[in-house]
């Protein structure tokens, strides 16, 4: 899923939070090892808090068990008991309350920075420019402390990795249903990209894969250092606002179309949040005349407390839908 649901949300609208917080899944749905992220697109931060509580928590053999709320909200329904894993190294700190009640918070003074860079030195829009501008000064005027930092560490070797990552994804996904549905996909129910992506995906060895993964995890410290400055890390969701349909597809005869033309519009580094499982989230702060919808930014809260995330989150979130 790349970048989960904030890429989509941005062009309408919505608001999405990423991240990972533990989770419970559907009974004998396996999950694989790749850095894929499920959330929610909701209309408001709230929406994406309650979804969270839903959710949240360890489940037995977790490798990485995220404490759930202190004070768990009632549920309309009884919810089977959940027995944590065995503690890991450095575990996630818990949370102080449900992540609905954390948006009602005042998240106090954040030190915020922010970036224009994009990860292909791809050209931003001036519509986009300006949302991300005015979303720093909306942040400055509630009293956090705001500067510019762009994000390190993304090299080649890491865009290589991630190709790698997500082109195994693909083939697992395939794998997956195959195996659910009984029978190979129909030509008619992948996409030409899809369908590439799979067929490259299925090329990727064991001796490919692990390597591409220890680059990974590699580029995660090297942002969790970076970021261990800051308590949120604010960019653009897209560099350009949202293209008429048609414009990112791909063709029979040209399936990397949906690459190229996508690259200079999600250029955007939203993938680092799959890889290190910060908390992320896209807000619509901004519209602009010259942008036929709100113009989405995006905050990683990155201290790994997604309480703090949620509350930042319902601060702006409650100006936003003022």
């Amino acid at each position: 899923m790349g970048a989960g649901h904030r890429t989509p949300a941005a062009r309408p609208g919505r608001r999405d939070g990423g991240g990972s917080a533990g989770g419970r899944h559907r009974p004998g749905v396996r999950r694989p090892p790749v850095p894929l992220r499920g959330a929610p697109l909701t209309r408001t931060v709230r929406d994406s808090a309650a979804l969270l509580d839903a959710v949240s928590g360890p489940e037995p053999g977790a490798r990485r068990p995220v404490p759930r709320p202190a004070r768990t909200p009632p549920r309309p329904y009884p919810a089977p008991p959940v027995r944590a894993a065995p503690p890991m190294p450095r575990p996630a700190p818990p949370v102080p309350g449900p992540f609905l009640g954390e948006t009602d918070r005042d998240p106090g003074r954040l030190r915020i920075a922010s970036s224009l860079r994009t990860s292909g030195g791809h050209p931003v829009h001036p519509a986009c420019v300006t949302a991300l501008h005015d979303s720093v000064g909306l942040c400055a005027d509630l009293g956090h402390d705001l500067v510019e930092e762009n994000l390190p560490g993304l090299t080649q070797e890491v865009g290589t990795a991630i190709g790698t990552v997500y082109g195994a994804a693909v083939a697992w996904i395939v794998a997956y249903w195959t195996r659910e549905l009984g029978r190979a996909p129909r030509p008619e129910e992948l996409e030409p990209y899809t369908r590439a992506s799979w067929e490259r995906g299925r090329r990727v060895t064991g001796g490919d894969y692990l390597p591409a993964v220890t680059t990974l995890q590699s580029f995660a410290r090297t942002v969790a250092r970076f970021l261990a400055r800051y308590d949120v890390w604010l960019t653009l969701a897209l560099a350009q606002p949202p293209l008429p349909l048609g414009e990112i597809t791909s063709a029979e005869e040209d399936p990397w179309r949906t690459a190229r033309a996508s690259a200079p519009f999600i250029a955007f580094p939203l993938v680092v949040a799959n890889i290190n499982g910060a908390p992320a989230m896209s807000v619509p702060l901004h519209r602009s005349h010259r942008a036929p919808a709100p113009v989405g930014c995006r905050g990683a809260e990155i201290r790994w407390t997604f309480g703090a995330a949620a509350r930042f989150g319902g601060a702006v979130g409650r100006i936003v839908d003022a």
